[in-house]
């Protein structure tokens, strides 16, 4: 597992994250791989964030922007409404198409992010959101499923215990 500086605010940390660790962590991930908490497979999660990743770019369609300006992490268990309870079936046939698609979804997202950074799409649960609120999005979410399937933990001042017992730095 992959200690990882988790600072939202800090937009090249952000845009290292999503081009550099959150591949290669993805890249390690292996199918038998359980998660900490949840109902997904690491085949489920892979796929969640390229779909995630196709909406914050427009090829698919889908108020609480302020979270996405602190540096506290995604909550466990948290439930989109939009998204069935137990995880559907899987896309793709194997993990590695899986992650194929994923990389192609980021790829895209982060040419995007370079090419049209006044780009706005709508996230079924914040609504629209600009490029540099997609890339906070991206960073604290695929931060939180890395820690869920073991690749990366989040450092100790971003920790549920830090936040639960009030040593967290929020700013």
């Amino acid at each position: 597992m992959k200690k990882l500086p988790f600072l939202v605010n800090d937009p090249e940390l952000r845009m290292e994250f999503l081009s550099r660790s959150l591949p290669e962590a993805i890249e390690t991930l292996d199918g038998d791989t359980p998660p900490i908490w949840g109902k997904m497979t690491a085949q489920h999660m892979v796929e969640h964030l390229a779909w995630i990743l196709d909406l914050s770019t427009g090829k698919e369609q889908a108020a609480f922007k302020p979270w996405l300006y602190d540096d506290r992490p995604f909550p466990r268990e948290i439930r989109n409404p939009r998204l069935p309870l137990i995880p559907g079936p899987l896309k793709y046939p194997t993990l590695r198409e899986a992650k194929v698609t994923f990389r192609e979804a980021l790829d895209q997202f982060i040419r995007d992010t370079k090419v049209n950074s006044q780009y706005k799409e709508t996230h079924p649960v914040f609504g629209s959101l600009s490029m540099d609120e997609w890339e906070r999005f991206h960073f604290k979410h695929s931060f939180g499923h890395l820690v869920q399937f073991r690749l990366a933990e989040y450092p100790l001042e971003a920790s549920w215990l830090a936040l639960r017992f009030g040593t967290a730095r929020i700013e």
